[in-house]
């Protein structure tokens, strides 16, 4: 739906949405999987994906199997551009207490 509002767009997403982005147990099926992003590309979006720091490993485009022919739809968010490793939680425990 947003792809059809909003034609040629970049989305950007986080690893974690991007993991959930191409798994196929949230369409029913690896097909309409398929589809869902055939859809999207066609109409000129693609996908930026932000790396996450987990479980001690940061975590890129580069660890997620994409789909088949879809790849390209998919551009990564380059780590030295945006890397700092706080939560939202330390962010805000910090604003609590200046």
């Amino acid at each position: 739906q947003k792809a059809a509002l909003f034609p040629g767009c970049t989305f950007v997403l986080g690893f974690d949405t991007a993991v959930r982005l191409i798994d196929p147990r949230y369409y029913g099926s690896e097909t309409k999987r398929d589809a869902a992003l055939t859809d999207i590309a066609a109409h000129g979006c693609s996908f930026l994906v932000a790396g996450r720091l987990k479980d001690g490993v940061f975590r890129t485009l580069a660890d997620l199997e994409l789909p088949p022919g879809l790849a390209t739809m998919f551009r990564e968010l380059p780590e030295r551009l945006f890397r700092v490793d706080l939560s939202s939680s330390a962010i805000r425990s910090a604003y609590a207490t200046a």
